[in-house]
């Protein structure tokens, strides 16, 4: 069953908050973090009497047979190097996991892998596995020159133990896409829908686009599952020669842009500026954004057309959704989507905006109030037009950069480089706080944060505090500071000046950090292993 986040929620009891990061610190609950993320090339599936496996070049996913939600396994998945295949011995209920260079051994009741070493296994050097399977007795290994059986637990068969090699014959294969299964893969006898031309290894629709299967399974219910080097699942039934087509997950590895409403709907956007600081030629452009929807309450995904034929950068600075209407800023203007007549348009320079590059968006009554390279923009919501705005206090900030923009019930704030501002809603009297540049603001019970490196807070009256250095982002959650250096995650009381380390675990090790942002409940980090969600009611409650 899929749980949403907000409905989750772990509660425990402590008797003081120097104990409850000790404990935090020593106990992992995997149900405390939910990913989602980019499958990747899928190479192996196989199953247990509940689950369906999926190995992935982006970890281990699994299909719930009873309810049919797919999702990336925290328990499973630990940062396999090179995965390659994924074996359920249903006999002894035992998970083999092969690497390229490793095998990991699992049972089906316990919490960790562990790493075999070949001479465990009876094997005098390192050898290449090139498939394996099961029968009875046995788990089989395949190494070119010889089927070599061993214990399903993963030891060596003692030689003075009488093996019976008659069970050779009730070998059941892995489903792995360079084993026997992949090698017999034909799916020319199945057909989909909507303008899909299926051949005997590709699957090919009326635009060019191509999937590529890699392997096939069938589970114990009947259900068809092969994969692909898309990381899309194609599903079919024994009985039946159509397939459907199943996406989960964004469609990008990296994952820097997001925005969520009220109603469960999150998007989710990449700009590769805001990861390397450097633009891609107009001559080179990103073939379409990768802009992905998901409806957390019912776990569905879907995807936005990208605007790739105007050759537009692929770039996302910021997302905001007012109604069915979709605002992407973007190295080449505003880009207005309408999500229910699944039409695009672009307002540019040419239209009145103060440039093409555009930073930061935020709402304020009937209007966008637009961060851009020379200057703020301010663009109705009721008729999507530029407002001109002559002769007022925007027009103050014409030819300087805006970096971010954050408005509350009294003032808009303004960072900029010629430092940051506040602006009075009433009479548009501007008042500057700091001669700092601030990449990212973030106003706090009329307190100012301010990040440009070091993390800083400011007061109504202009007094400036260092809060921490070396930091690339951070987010503010009433008396909590959640900060990262893109590796490493902190989170701080500012009040009471408590300080927690959030490591990361079972195959989010070494994720890069792009941003983050949080609720009461969870966290969530945007990261080039997709999104990280902490359910962290732990600390919050701490303070309660």
């Amino acid at each position: 069953m899929f749980f949403t986040l907000s409905s989750i929620k772990w509660i425990r009891l402590t008797v003081s908050v120097v104990l409850l990061s000790v404990i935090s610190a020593l106990n992992f609950e995997s149900d405390d973090w939910y990913v989602i993320k980019k499958m990747g090339s899928i190479s192996s599936i196989t199953e247990d009497d509940f689950l369906v496996y999926i190995l992935a070049d982006n970890g281990i996913f699994t299909i719930d047979k009873s309810s049919g939600d797919i999702e990336y396994s925290v328990e499973f998945s630990n940062n396999f190097p090179n995965p390659e295949i994924l074996h359920y011995d249903e006999y002894l209920g035992y998970f083999w996991l092969i690497t390229r260079n490793e095998i990991y051994v699992k049972s089906s009741v316990a919490s960790y892998w562990w790493n075999l070493r070949y001479t465990d296994l009876g094997f005098d050097f390192r050898r290449t596995i090139y498939d394996i399977g099961s029968s009875p007795s046995y788990v089989w290994i395949d190494i070119g020159t010889q089927i070599y059986p061993v214990y399903a637990h993963g030891s060596a068969i003692p030689q003075d133990e009488e093996i019976d090699f008659s069970e050779s014959d009730l070998i059941e294969w892995a489903s792995y896409s360079k084993g026997r299964s992949g090698e017999a893969l034909d799916i020319s006898q199945y057909l989909i829908m909507d303008d899909w031309n299926v051949g005997l290894k590709y699957i090919k629709d009326l635009d060019g686009n191509e999937i590529h299967p890699t392997v096939k399974f069938e589970d114990s219910d009947g259900e068809i599952w092969i994969g692909s080097e898309e990381g899309i699942l194609l599903k079919g039934w024994r009985h039946s020669q159509r397939l459907e087509i199943i996406q989960k997950g964004p469609q990008s590895y990296n994952i820097t842009t997001f925005q969520k409403d009220n109603q469960g709907n999150w998007w989710f956007a990449d700009s590769p500026f805001m990861r390397t600081g450097k633009r891609r030629s107009h001559k080179y452009p990103s073939r379409k954004y990768h802009l992905s929807h998901w409806y957390e309450y019912e776990n569905k995904w879907n995807y936005m057309e990208s605007l790739n034929n105007k050759r537009l950068s692929s770039d996302i600075h910021d997302i905001q959704n007012i109604g069915s209407i979709l605002y992407l800023s973007t190295f080449d203007g505003l880009i207005v989507i309408d999500t229910i007549q699944d039409e695009w348009s672009v307002l540019k320079q040419k239209h009145g905006l103060k440039d093409d590059v555009l930073w930061d968006i935020e709402q304020y009554g009937n209007s966008l109030y637009i961060a851009t390279k020379f200057g703020i923009s301010e663009v109705s919501i009721v008729d999507n037009y530029v407002i001109p705005n002559k002769d007022n206090w925007i027009e103050k900030f014409d030819n300087v950069e805006i970096y971010d923009i954050e408005i509350d019930s009294d003032f808009f704030h303004i960072s900029s480089a010629n430092g940051l501002f506040k602006i009075d809603h009433e009479d548009g009297n501007i008042k500057k706080l700091s001669t700092r540049l601030f990449d990212k603001i973030q106003i706090i019970d009329g307190l100012s944060w301010g990040l440009g490196n070091s993390l800083w807070s400011i007061n109504a009256q202009g007094k400036e505090r260092k809060f921490i250095s070396g930091v690339t982002d951070f987010y503010i959650h009433e008396d909590f500071v959640w900060s990262t250096n893109g590796k490493a995650i902190t989170l701080s009381n500012f009040i009471t000046e408590n300080e927690w380390d959030i490591p990361l675990e079972r195959g989010m090790e070494g994720a890069h950090i792009y941003s983050l942002a949080c609720d009461d409940e969870w966290v969530w980090f945007l990261t080039n292993k997709g999104i990280i969600f902490y359910n962290w009611t732990t600390y919050n409650n701490a303070q309660n």
